[in-house]
């Protein structure tokens, strides 16, 4: 290896000119690059914006935009149709923006050409027709910055939407609709375009239900010569007594018109984007509920007992009350029957009978209730029913062979009552009796004494002259006790006695005394 030590300087050299020869080659390559992409940097754009059928304006854009050193000649914009295009019109080097001759009038009418700076410009369409639906281009022509001429071109389709209509609804059959019927609603109408889907409501009163999972697969077409979509939808619903006067709903729902549908907007058909239907009647057969429910009442004399007749059905039923087989004894018309101080006579079977018409067919339905009215030994009660509340009627609670736990207190209450007014009856006329007696003796005891016929006399043989009888009202036979010692008194030759007589209740001790062979007496009444 020594060998090669001289020429070391020699290769190291030739090894560092390689390399920059290398590098030097890729920068030129690099910078003739970068000089090429500055030359061709030139491009155009297009916009445009999405029409909506009527009196809804939309545009297409033309852009150029140049690259370093590059200007343009002309910019133009091309309507396709039937495989051809169309140059509607350019704007020049000298910035001028024109229609082309070649331009539809109807485009020219209906449009605007809108300079928008140097290299750009718009067609703005006032309204929006169908055929406003086509591919544009926007092609330039510029020169580069070497002086060449370039061109460049690129295309866009101008889509076109359409808001939905209101549509319309059938029902088949719409009307003698009774029970377990199928009915077919049918929506048909402007969905719009791209095509809006159908949807279906059922109102029971302000409650919704989504039906649209029910209904059959939506069929468009393409209505001509418009550019929108027709549909429709049918949905099948099998009624009963649970649909009476439901309200179907059809709408239509946009998916980019949707601010439009609102599901809860369905007022004036002419602007709105859906339709209710007409209200549902389903006819069926009357039927008829009692209560009370127990077959057989029995009832207290004079008491009242209610019955109420409950129907369903549709057309309204219509009601009579007649009792013991005997329809052309009309007892009343109404739900409720009241029967009041109830009578022996009264007893019997009472019937309640329903009937209404469905499509000239007159249907009945009938129950009835068998009242027995008992003599009773004590004052009935006011009623012998107990009201309640089933269904919002009034019924009447009475049974056969069942204590009622109402009559029993009813009852209680009676006697309680009759007890409360015959104890003061009776304590009064004790009283009465009492004070009568008493005042009768008081009467008795101020009664004047009767007296005997006879004369009653003393019996001292010295002053009474008279034969000595026994006193009438003692058993005494002997001489009255008084003082003797004041028994004879002259006075004016008169000669009398001046006695003491006893204080004893119904004592006569008159006495007789001797003046000339006359008798007289003065007497002191005893005190009575």
């Amino acid at each position: 290896m020594l060998y090669l030590w001289p020429f070391l300087p020699v290769i190291l050299w030739e090894n560092f000119i390689v390399i920059m020869i290398k590098q030097m080659l890729t920068c030129v390559l690099l910078l003739i690059l970068i000089g090429h992409h500055n030359a061709r940097t030139a491009s155009v754009n297009m916009e445009s914006s999405v029409g909506v059928l009527g009196n809804f304006s939309h545009y297409v854009k033309c852009i150029f935009i140049p690259g370093i050193d590059e200007s343009l000649y002309n910019l133009d914009m091309y309507q396709i149709v039937s495989g051809g295009q169309t140059l509607l019109a350019s704007l020049y080097l000298n910035g001028d923006l024109v229609w082309q001759k070649n331009a539809p009038n109807d485009i020219k009418r209906r449009s605007l050409l809108i300079k928008l700076d140097s290299t750009s410009f718009q067609l703005l369409y006032n309204d929006t027709v169908c055929s406003d639906e086509k591919n544009y281009t926007c092609s330039v022509t510029f020169r580069g910055a070497d002086g060449s001429r370039g061109d460049q071109l690129i295309s866009n389709k101008v889509t076109i939407e359409a808001s939905p209509g209101a549509p319309t609804m059938t029902a088949v059959p719409g009307y003698n609709i009774t029970e377990n019927t199928t009915v077919t609603f049918t929506c048909t109408g402007n969905v719009g375009k791209p095509p809006g889907q159908f949807q279906w409501y059922m109102y029971r009163g302000s409650i919704r239900e989504n039906k649209t999972d029910l209904a059959a697969t939506q069929s468009n077409s393409l209505a001509t010569p418009s550019c929108t979509y027709t549909g429709r939808s049918s949905i099948n619903i099998t009624m009963t007594r649970m649909e009476q006067g439901i309200v179907m709903r059809c709408r239509v729902y946009h998916p980019t018109q949707g601010s439009n549908t609102n599901i809860e907007e369905c007022i004036d058909p002419n602007t709105g984007f859906c339709r209710n239907g007409e209200k549902i009647f389903v006819s069926y057969p009357v039927s008829i509920s009692l209560s009370p429910q127990s077959p057989v009442i029995t009832a207290d004399q004079g008491s009242e007992s209610i019955l109420t007749c409950n129907a369903e059905g549709y057309p309204p039923p219509q009601l009579r009350w007649y009792k013991n087989s005997d329809p052309n004894n009309t007892l009343g018309t109404n739900s409720t029957l009241k029967l009041q101080n109830l009578s022996l006579s009264d007893s019997g079977v009472y019937v309640c009978i329903g009937s209404n018409n469905i499509n000239g067919a007159e249907l009945n339905d009938s129950k009835q209730v068998e009242i027995t009215v008992v003599r009773t030994t004590t004052p009935p009660p006011t009623t012998t029913s107990t009201k309640t509340t089933t269904n919002s009627k009034a019924t009447t609670t009475a049974s056969s062979g069942v204590t009622d736990p109402v009559k029993d207190s009813d009852k209680d209450n009676t006697a309680a009552i009759a007890a409360g007014v015959i104890v003061p009856v009776v304590v009064i006329i004790i009283i009465v009796i009492i004070v009568v007696c008493v005042c009768r003796r008081r009467a008795a005891k101020k009664s004047p004494v009767e007296e005997p016929p006879e004369k009653p006399f003393n019996n001292h043989s010295r002053i009474n002259t008279i034969s000595s009888r026994p006193d009438l009202v003692s058993s005494e036979k002997t001489y009255p006790a008084f003082d003797n010692s004041k028994a004879f008194v002259n006075e004016d030759g008169l000669t009398y006695a001046q006695l003491q007589l006893d204080n004893k209740p119904r004592s006569r001790r008159p006495l007789a005394l001797d003046d000339s062979h006359t008798d007289y007496s003065d007497i002191s009444m005893p005190q009575v």
